[in-house]
C-alpha cells in the first residue's frame, strides 16, 4: 500500500468534515471504553481532531498533524490486514508479531510502507490525555478554574501532554493558537450550544471520566509492552 501524500490529503479531507458534538464524543467513548476488544476503541480517536477543528483556524497546524495520523490508522483499518487493526490489542498484538513496530533499532521505513499503526496511535494517545486535561479543566475540576480563561487551560493541559514530545515549530504554533482561543464562557456556549452553564460542566465532567477510561486502558495496553516512548 502506498503512502503517498494525495492519499493522506484525500482521507485528512473527508474524516475532519466532521463535526463536534460533546454529547455524540461522550457516547463514543462511553461505548468504547473497552478498548482492547471494541472495534470502536480506534475510531474514538479521531475527536481530538475534531474537537481541535472546533476551537478555530489558529489550531490549523496542530489539528492537521492530529488529523495527519489518524488518516495513518484509516488507512491500516481500510487496507489488506485491516482485520489486524479493528481493535488497539488487536493492533499491537499483529504488528509485535510481524516486527513492524519501530524501537529505535531498525533500518528506516521503505517509503511505500504506512508507518507503524503502533507508533501512530501513541501520538493519537498522547492527544487525547491533552483532550482530557483541558475538558476537565474547562468544566471547573479544580478548585478557582471559574475564573480563569480557557486559553491558559488549553496551553497548561499542552504542557503537560503533548509540547514535551512537540518540535520547537510547533510548540511556538501552539502559544500563537492558546492567544486566540475565544473565552471560556463563549468557548462553553460554542460547543455546549444546548446546554446551560451548570449542564454544560456536568456533560464536560461525564465526558472526561469517559475519556480518561479509554486512555487509561491504552495506557496500560502500551507500558506493559514498554511502547510508551516509541520514537
Amino acid at each position: 500500500m502506498e503512502n503517498s501524500s494525495s492519499d493522506v490529503d484525500k482521507s485528512i479531507a473527508f474524516i475532519s468534515n466532521k463535526q463536534f458534538s460533546f454529547p455524540v464524543l461522550h457516547h463514543v467513548f462511553n461505548k468504547s471504553a473497552n478498548v482492547f476488544t471494541n472495534p470502536d476503541g480506534i475510531q474514538a480517536l479521531d475527536d481530538p481532531g475534531v474537537f481541535m477543528d472546533s476551537l478555530g483556524t489558529a489550531f490549523g497546524l496542530i489539528s492537521r498533524e492530529t488529523w495527519s495520523k489518524i488518516s495513518v490508522l484509516e488507512q491500516h483499518r481500510a487496507g489488506r490486514h485491516g482485520s489486524h487493526y479493528r481493535s488497539v490489542q488487536a493492533m499491537v498484538a499483529y504488528e509485535l508479531g510481524r516486527g513492524l513496530v519501530d524501537f529505535g533499532r531498525s533500518q528506516p521505513r521503505p517509503a511505500a510502507r504506512l508507518p507503524s499503526g503502533c507508533r501512530t496511535l501513541l501520538r493519537l494517545h498522547r492527544a487525547l490525555k491533552w483532550l482530557e486535561l483541558f475538558l476537565h479543566k474547562l468544566g471547573g475540576g479544580e478548585g478557582g478554574e471559574g475564573s480563569r480563561e480557557a486559553s491558559q487551560m488549553c496551553a497548561e493541559a499542552y504542557q503537560a501532554a503533548l509540547a514535551p514530545f512537540h518540535s520547537w515549530w510547533v510548540r511556538q504554533a501552539a502559544s500563537l493558537a492558546f492567544l486566540a482561543m475565544p473565552s471560556r464562557q463563549e468557548l462553553l456556549r460554542n460547543i455546549c450550544a444546548n446546554e446551560g452553564p451548570r449542564q454544560a460542566r456536568g456533560v464536560l465532567r461525564h465526558t472526561v471520566r469517559s475519556i480518561a477510561r479509554v486512555y487509561n486502558a491504552t495506557q496500560v495496553v502500551y507500558a506493559g509492552r514498554g511502547m510508551l516512548d516509541l520514537p
